[in-house]
């Protein structure tokens, strides 16, 4: 929700690092299922408790997109 209570949609394939970071909450989508839906902020300690293993300064969105 942005400062005027309005929800905003919007599709991004692969944000940069400092957009990402804006977003509140992402909803990841693969095969037209829900794969995650939560905060921005999650999505690395997420993937990591799945057993990804994230190299140092990536762009969290460029690994996941791969």
């Amino acid at each position: 929700m942005n400062k005027a209570g309005k929800t905003i949609i919007m599709t991004i394939h692969q944000p940069n690092s400092i957009i990402f970071e804006m977003l509140e909450r992402i909803i990841l989508l693969a095969d037209g299922n829900v794969i995650y839906d939560d905060h921005s902020s999650k999505l690395k300690l997420y993937y990591e408790s799945l057993g990804c293993i994230f190299p140092p300064y990536v762009n969290v969105m460029d690994y996941v997109m791969m």
